[in-house]
């Protein structure tokens, strides 16, 4: 399963990002700009759990489509477990 991309609006320093990643990414950049926001909010969204220790609440705004087979997901049209 590969993920195509990622759309997060809104969410702890986050105001609008978008990524389509490729077979390899790193994601870096200074304290406070948003790495763990981006981490939390695909925890969420791919896993429908909050991280242990959560920052920014849940995200409202994020939308991942995975590729699984040639086959287009995207998780967070499924019904979510209660929080």
């Amino acid at each position: 399963m590969k993920i195509r991309n990622i759309k997060l609006k809104e969410y702890g320093p986050i105001r609008d990002f978008s990524l389509e990643p490729s077979d390899f990414e790193i994601v870096y950049g200074r304290n406070e700009s948003g790495k763990t926001a981006l981490v939390e909010a695909l925890i969420n969204v791919l896993f429908k759990k909050t991280a242990k220790v959560i920052r920014y609440g849940k995200p409202r705004d994020v939308q991942v489509e995975l590729d699984e087979a040639g086959r287009t997901i995207n998780p967070a049209d499924k019904k979510s477990a209660p929080d």
